[in-house]
């Protein structure tokens, strides 16, 4: 009989990304190869158009571009909380801080 196969955790392989580099590498474009995406984004008008002064609103509607995040993180209240407070970091204190942790 095979082992059945382990559930995968909240984020599913997402969190194991999260647990390398941090929600902030995650956020900064830190991608698997250790390199940064500098790349243009086709969604930055619709990204930019998502800003409310409100972090948590921004999130949420952030969260909401699928093409960006699918519903296993746009789901985890976990990710969703992490997501906000690094926003939040950002916004009073400034990139230089929040990145500092």
């Amino acid at each position: 009989m095979a082992p059945s196969p382990k559930a995968a955790p909240p984020g599913g392989p997402y969190r194991a990304d999260l647990g390398r580099g941090g929600l902030d590498a995650l956020c900064l474009g830190a991608r698997r190869g250790g390199r940064g995406d500098r790349g243009q984004d086709p969604l930055a008008p619709q990204i930019a158009a998502l800003w409310r002064d409100d972090p948590a609103a921004t999130v949420d509607g952030f969260l909401a571009l699928s093409q960006v995040f699918p519903a296993v993180l746009r789901d985890d209240a976990g990710f969703r909380a992490e997501l906000t407070d690094a926003l939040t970091r950002l916004v009073r204190d400034g990139a230089r801080v929040a990145a500092s942790g």
